[in-house]
């Protein structure tokens, strides 16, 4: 018996899909037809599909996809309603212009507002004290949460955030699937520490899927190292760079303003005179340059 079905993509490995019907919350296997495949319409985690339902047959096929709320290009994943952003303090090293990066991809992308999760705040010591005042810097425009794994209230509020289809995703190594193991300790997820030579962590999740925390999707996501702004925009990326969201920059004289070489720019002058400030004004400029190359 056959009949048409709707569900959304929690897992791919090419063609074929695991699928999560919404009237029954069951999981099915199910295969793109041909005629997806000759339109060049695409399958990836997230996406909301009608499924041709053999209930006596194991062979089911994907005919229609529907149209899509956003699509984040890496991971491959669709229709997110909230991202987080997962990142190290130590092993590996925190690295700024990779969160800001991510941070700006994001928001192109998805149109969301990511929150940002600093993992192994237990390794911080005096001498790395200015890594928390850095970090201090983001809480004024993103909703952050510094998680000590040993500290069971950073979960359980972690958790409370939890409200929406999600995704967590960020540089390998910086503890996801350990954190989604202590969100939900049946998921028992592999994990493995960070290379002692390199201090780089290593691919533990080799594919984007969806998983169960707090009654709501959560994708688990290959970790990477690597981002580029090429395709953006400068006004792209003037209005996603995350510290002049709350800047007066009506005060510059040129309208748009981009904060580099223009005459009369309040934010540049502003900044130059602020200690804390300065080393973002040197990112910005950085990725103005890498985005006009």
């Amino acid at each position: 018996m056959k009949k048409l079905v709707k569900g959304q993509v929690i897992q791919c490995t090419r063609d074929l899909c695991t699928v999560q019907i919404f009237e029954t919350k069951k999981l099915i296997l199910a295969k793109s037809t041909g005629n997806l495949k000759y339109q060049k319409v695409s399958i990836i985690i997230g996406d909301i599909v009608e499924v041709i339902w053999q209930e006596d047959n194991n062979v089911n096929v994907i005919s229609k996809r529907f149209k899509r709320k956003n699509k984040l290009e890496r991971p491959k994943i669709a229709n997110v309603e909230a991202s987080f952003i997962v990142t190290s303090v130590k092993e590996p090293k925190l690295d700024f212009i990779f969160l800001i990066k991510v941070i700006i991809w994001i928001q192109i992308q998805t149109d969301i507002k990511p929150i940002l999760i600093f993992t192994k705040t237990d390794l911080i010591q005096d001498k790395d004290k200015e890594i928390l005042k850095q970090i201090q810097l983001y809480t004024k425009n993103y909703q952050t949460i510094l998680i000590n794994y040993f500290q069971q209230t950073k979960i359980n509020k972690l958790q409370q955030l939890i409200q929406k289809t999600s995704v967590f995703l960020g540089r390998s190594g910086v503890g996801k699937s350990t954190l989604l193991n202590l969100l939900n300790p049946k998921l028992n997820l592999k994990t493995k520490a960070v290379s002692f030579k390199s201090k780089l962590g290593t691919h533990q999740t080799s594919l984007s899927q969806y998983l169960y925390i707090n009654n709501q999707l959560v994708a688990d996501t290959p970790g990477f190292n690597k981002i580029t702004l090429s395709g953006i925009s400068k006004l792209e990326l003037l209005n996603n760079f995350p510290f002049f969201s709350n800047q007066k920059k009506e005060k510059c004289h040129f309208q748009p303003c981009f904060h580099d070489h223009e005459p009369k720019c309040a934010i540049k002058k502003q900044w130059i005179n602020e200690i804390n400030k300065k080393p973002f004004l040197d990112l910005w400029q950085k990725l103005i340059k890498e985005v006009e190359e």
